[in-house]
């Protein structure tokens, strides 16, 4: 009789430990998710902001110089269509390079304070854009890595947690090596 009870404390003890592991390996998935999602929420909102940047610097810059709006239409249809964040931000700083040099060849922008507001604003865009996808890409990699490890890889299945491709799009576990673009 003493021995049963032996037997069950240790079963007991044992599902325990193995009870308390598994809730630290679901709460380190569900961090490294928490994260992403924060991030890509700052993507979201900056990404919105930029665009709005870029319409009010088009307005200035068609009032101010010569420059007609065509070479803004692409970003304006944009907004209609259903891309990605990783695609927007391509199509934007695209852009937005082409407001700067739109900038360097008219010195009358130069001399306005609200196109100057308008450029720093975006400057501070994509700042915040640089460290949210920084912030994104780090917390993919660690829960990446956990999807792929055992023990976190049986949690992960069982909760269906599945590999997130980078901001840039780079599926790293794939073979195709095209698919990073600058």
């Amino acid at each position: 009789m003493d021995m049963l009870f032996y037997i069950l404390g240790i079963i007991i003890v044992l599902g325990g430990l193995l009870g308390i592991y598994y809730v630290i390996l679901y709460n380190k998935l569900q961090n490294n998710i928490i994260r992403i999602n924060e991030s890509e929420n700052v993507i979201d909102e900056t990404l919105r902001e930029r665009y709005d940047l870029i319409i009010a610097a088009e307005k200035i810059i068609v009032t101010e110089t010569d420059v007609n709006d065509i070479a803004f239409e692409e970003i304006k249809e944009l907004k209609n269509k259903k891309i990605t964040n990783f695609e927007f931000d391509r199509k934007s700083t695209e852009c937005i390079n082409i407001i700067r040099q739109i900038k360097k060849d008219y010195s009358s922008l130069q001399n306005n304070q609200s196109f100057k507001d308008i450029i720093q604003s975006i400057k501070n865009s994509e700042e915040k854009i640089e460290s949210a996808k920084s912030f994104y890409n780090k917390y993919t990699s660690k829960l990446n890595i956990l999807v792929r490890k055992f023990p976190s890889n049986i949690i992960s299945r069982i909760h269906t947690i599945k590999e997130k491709t980078y901001f840039d799009n780079k599926d790293m576990s794939d073979d195709i090596i095209n698919d990073f673009k600058i």
